[in-house]
């Protein structure tokens, strides 16, 4: 068994050498298996040697066949197991994190503890038999807490000691998943490589086909799965991919950078053509509609409610359709034009498919090559972005943003700043749209943020190497990244610097290092004022009080539209958040 003294050591980290080792084998079979299969053996040669030829030929086919499919195995394993320890990092993440903000202990079996010291930095210890109560209880419950309190305790207090059992309780259950998953993860990993030590493969395939590794792009894999599968193929492997399966590879989080732009480009000039052909036609049936259907005169259309105030008018069947073509099409035209420097990658083309949080168009555009700057940030941005209003001036921005990151850099070092647009971002309240005030936008944003951002570290593992990355985020894009780095396993983002920000979660819960969570907030901005405005704020606290953030030096000379100006040039925001792209904001 797997105890908590063993999960606090592990390392997803620890299987890269494993897996790259893994991969390059899997490489060197395939070039060995093609000599096999292009050895020359004439169709004149003909009597026993010919036979013997022939014979010996198929035997190697054969065990090059088998090994391929029992490295294949492996990698399955190694990237899965790799994966899973993904996940005990982060439940083990989560229990030091609260430990450590709320003072409890964690002993090495694994139980979680309150301490004196820990309620002496809240300010409890003074309650009398509160602490022999949290001390002595294993599992303390409010209703007994009351019990022994009576109503003496002040609202404060006891919303505080509340708010600490919960925290112990949360805690409790990440030790109790991280040993569970834990165990989980070594028992799997153990029967796969049992089975390859007794010869027992999942497949054995043609070396004329893909041995040794999915034949197409694995659907609902982790990064770190599709990121081994694809470094297991050979670059003449990767082209019929690219070629064959486009579609799939372009916002599949794991594929390097270069192989994710070409082929979302192609998917972009294809659903180009497809669209202005879709709207060619729609355009000509609407037109010979509206002939058919003239629109009525002002005192038509008042004569036809009085006489019919609920009576059926034939609506234009063409009319929303071509709408949201338009709006596609708007939307590809904004990302081409985001695309004109030779510099960039489109790392995300995902039209709207209509589900909630997807109802629009998300995409992400690079200034700078991901697979191999050595300094890789993401912007998240925040409420009214779309990519046809905003996509275009973002890249500008991210343009600015690299350049003087790479100044502040030095060395020649260089920089690849991402504009993504991955999620639906509320819109604004005067139209109707009222998500801005609550969180749901900002979760379904945050997983899809976390996903990508692990893309990038998995992919970069068989690449040039780990870049130093970071993510910086405004306004309700800062709500949004503070979910997805709390869900994001640890090691993937250096930075975070938050900016204009109405609220994120704790600071200690994110999986940032420690000392390396940023905040700015320009002095007349009004949206930062939402996280300490209510006592319990819906997108969270202000992080400029939080003491796991540390604050820059912002903007104090933009009257008018200090919420908008973090990243104007000449500003000393700019210069902030420059330092924490190359890194050396601490």
């Amino acid at each position: 068994m797997v105890s908590w003294a063993d999960v606090k050591t592990w390392k997803s980290s620890g299987l890269d050498s494993s897996l790259d080792t893994l991969t390059n084998a899997r490489k060197q079979a395939m070039r060995s298996g093609e000599s096999i299969v292009n050895s020359d053996i004439s169709d004149d040669w003909r009597g026993a040697a010919a036979d013997a030829g022939a014979r010996k030929r198929r035997e190697l086919e054969d065990e090059c066949e088998f090994l391929l499919a029992s490295i294949g195995d492996l990698i399955t394993a190694t990237s899965a197991a790799q994966d899973g320890v993904g996940d005990v990092e982060l439940f083990v993440n989560e229990a030091i994190a609260a430990a450590d903000h709320y003072g409890f202990s964690i002993s090495e079996s694994g139980e979680v503890s309150d301490t004196f010291a820990g309620l002496a930095r809240a300010g409890l210890d003074t309650l009398d038999g509160i602490g022999d109560f949290l001390l002595t209880t294993a599992t303390p419950r409010v209703a007994d807490l009351m019990t022994l309190l009576g109503q003496e305790v002040d609202s404060q207090d006891m919303t505080a000691l509340t708010e600490r059992m919960a925290a112990r309780r949360n805690a409790q259950d990440a030790v109790n998943s991280a040993i569970q998953k834990a165990n989980e993860v070594d028992t799997a990993y153990k029967e796969a490589l049992d089975k390859v030590v007794r010869g027992e493969v999942s497949e054995v395939e043609d070396l004329r086909d893909t041995p040794g590794a999915a034949d197409a792009p694995p659907v609902g894999a982790s990064s770190e799965e599709v990121a081994a599968w694809w470094n297991s193929l050979t670059e003449e492997e990767q082209a019929r991919q690219l070629n064959d399966h486009y579609r799939q590879l372009g916002n599949l989080d794991g594929i390097d950078g270069a192989t994710r732009d070409a082929a979302n480009r192609r998917r972009l000039s294809e659903d180009g053509a497809a669209i202005d052909a879709k709207i060619a036609d729609l355009e000509e049936k609407n037109r010979r509609w509206e002939a058919e259907h003239p629109q009525p005169t002002p005192g038509e259309l008042m004569r036809a409610e009085i006489i019919m105030p609920n009576g059926d008018r034939e609506e234009n069947p063409y009319a929303e359709e071509l709408a949201g073509l338009r709006q596609q099409r708007n939307d590809m035209l904004a990302i081409a034009k985001s695309l004109q420097t030779d510099d960039t990658q489109l790392l995300v083309y995902d039209p709207a498919t209509g589900e909630p949080g997807h109802e629009r168009m998300h995409a992400a555009v690079a200034v700078g090559d991901v697979d191999t700057a050595d300094h890789v940030t993401t912007f998240v941005p925040g409420m009214t972005t779309t990519v046809e209003g905003k996509m275009e001036s973002m890249v500008g921005d991210m343009e600015r943003l690299k350049q003087h990151s790479e100044q502040v850099a030095g060395n020649g070092e260089t920089v690849a700043a991402i504009a993504w647009i991955g999620y639906d971002a509320p819109q604004s309240p005067l139209d109707g749209d009222l998500s801005v005030t609550n969180n749901v936008a900002a979760e379904r944003g945050g997983e899809r943020l976390a996903g990508f951002q692990e893309g990038l570290y998995d992919s970069r593992s068989y690449g040039v190497g780990d870049p130093h990355t970071s993510v910086g985020a405004h306004s309700y894009g800062s709500t949004t990244a503070s979910e997805g780095l709390q869900q994001i396993r640890p090691g993937v983002v250096d930075d975070v610097v938050v900016y204009g920000s109405p609220g994120t979660v704790p600071g200690y819960d994110i999986n940032v290092p420690e000392g390396h969570k940023y905040v700015l907030k320009n002095a007349n901005d009004p949206v930062t004022a939402i996280g300490g405005a209510l006592p319990i704020p819906p997108l969270g606290k202000d992080p400029a009080n939080d003491p796991d953030f540390t604050q820059l030096d912002a903007n104090n000379n933009f009257s008018i539209h200090e919420h908008s100006t973090y990243l104007e040039e000449d500003s000393t925001a700019l210069d902030s958040l420059s330092r924490v792209v190359a890194g050396k904001a601490g």
